[in-house]
């Protein structure tokens, strides 16, 4: 009778360690699985916001929780992914407002994760077979997604800029410099060719000097800078540079820089050596999706008023125009993104020669 206490004991304590990266300090989330149907959580939480994400059967809703996912941390937002009306991801929103400092965030978590499988100062990715966590700096608030590993193969975009992540073999490290009111992250890019290294890296430090002399000036409160890696291979680095500035009012205002370097020049490439757009009407006249800036699928396609020179590289023979928030969405879908095929380069290549 013991022993199989002691047995049924032990394999509790199997599934309690298998479960943990699900329920490990987030009480208000424990009672999720992956896979779980949406009918079933409705009969306990209250969902809403509904916005379609890739495609009709991909949805996103904001879920209201009365417990945090992590204690004492300033949780603000809570949404739920599903895929086929089956569980497959949740976000968590943090005030970046007198809270933990990104490095601080890592740690708590690493607690329960161990150490991630990517860091690189403003993103940090821990995978396993089961879940995939993200935690990111996103300047004003810092974002943690977890995935479903096995689910997270239904959303294409979000699981290719993973994999493409940590399996990446890019030297980019991220420079830092704080004032009172001043947070900038950057690129250092880092070449075996110097001269390339440095073309580059000037290039991105008249970014920076160009914000701090903004700071110095006094055109607003506060601000932050960031960025993120979209792609990088032998020939091409493409980066995004984002600008929060806050002069007061209700919010501040986020400007994006979309930049793509020959890793063989150190030059900027423009957007006409990958595809020749005329003019907006050439966008407008055929089936364009618009992302937003986590790669939701905006519901409503907004009229293109131009065509944007700010693009970055995907993977796969994709191309993303930037534009700026307002231009086709709301403040709240941030930068959002025009998406480019491979098969639509091929047709403007052809109709613009």
């Amino acid at each position: 009778m013991i022993k199989i206490k002691f047995k049924l004991i032990c394999l509790l304590c199997i599934i309690m360690l298998n479960n943990l990266v699900i329920s490990a300090n987030c009480n208000g989330l424990k009672n999720f699985y992956w896979g779980e149907p949406i009918s079933e959580i409705q009969r306990t939480y209250n969902l809403s916001d509904i916005r379609y994400s890739i495609d009709k059967n991909t949805v996103v809703y904001n879920v209201d929780l009365v417990e945090p996912f992590y204690n004492n941390m300033k949780e603000w937002d809570y949404d739920l992914y599903f895929c086929n009306q089956k569980l497959y991801g949740i976000k968590v929103d943090y005030s970046t407002y007198e809270n933990l400092s990104y490095n601080e965030f890592i740690n708590v978590i690493s607690k329960d994760l161990g150490n991630p499988s990517f860091n690189n100062g403003i993103e940090c990715i821990w995978k396993n077979e089961e879940s995939t966590y993200i935690f990111k700096d996103y300047g004003g608030i810092y974002r943690l997604f977890i995935f479903s590993t096995q689910l997270l193969k239904e959303h294409k975009r979000i699981s290719r800029d993973i994999n493409y992540k940590l399996s990446s073999s890019s030297s980019v490290k991220t420079g830092e410099q704080s004032y009172i009111n001043l947070s900038l992250k950057y690129p250092l890019v880092y070449l075996k060719n110097n001269e390339v290294q440095n073309k580059i890296n000037t290039d991105i430090a008249n970014y920076v000097y160009k914000f701090k002399n903004e700071y110095d000036n006094g055109d607003f409160i506060n601000g932050r800078m960031r960025y993120d890696i979209k792609y990088e291979d032998e020939d091409y680095i493409s980066i995004i540079l984002s600008f929060y500035k806050y002069t007061g009012g209700v919010h501040g205002f986020i400007h994006g820089k979309a930049i793509v370097y020959s890793k063989k020049t150190g030059e900027v490439i423009p957007l006409e050596n990958f595809v020749k757009i005329n003019s907006a009407d050439d966008l407008n006249n055929i089936f364009i999706s618009i992302y937003s800036e986590d790669m939701f699928l905006l519901k409503k396609h907004s009229i293109i008023k131009r065509v944007s020179k700010d693009y970055y590289l995907g993977g796969d023979g994709y191309i993303y125009l930037m534009y700026q928030p307002y231009e086709l969405a709301g403040f709240g879908y941030g930068l959002t993104n025009v998406e480019i095929s491979d098969k639509i380069m091929d047709y403007f290549n052809r109709k613009n020669k």
